[in-house]
This record gives structure tokens, sequence and C-alpha cells, in this order.
């Protein structure tokens, strides 16, 4: 099953979001660690699949 998430390189996943109150409308959150992202780094993804990455956490398998 396909969800939006966001791609959070700090937690090396894809994870649900947020938007903080006073924060420009093309900034999201990442829920499980709080960093700031912008809102292209949210993705269409099926939820079960993990997606491989890098040492540093960045994305190497497209989610598309």
């Amino acid at each position: 099953m396909k969800r939006l998430r966001l791609n959070c390189n700090r937690c090396g996943s894809f994870v649900e979001y947020r938007r903080k109150t006073g924060d420009p409308s093309t900034v999201v959150r990442c829920e499980s660690c709080g960093k700031k992202h912008s809102d292209d780094s949210v993705f269409m993804v099926d939820a079960n699949h993990d997606y491989d990455r890098d040492e540093s956490g960045a994305l190497i398998e497209s989610p598309y």
C-alpha cells in the first residue's frame, strides 16, 4: 500500500511527517527526529518496502 512519507536522511528511512505552526508552507518536519525538510522530500512510497540507502542515510534506490 502506497502512502505519503518523508524521506529523512537523518533517520535513514521514509517516515511520517508533520507541519509546525509558524513554519513556511514549504517546510515539513520528521515525526521521528524533528528535522526540517523541504516538502520536495515527500514521496508516495510503499510503506512496507525498505529502500536501499548508503551509510549516510542517502537514498540509493528510487522510490518511483
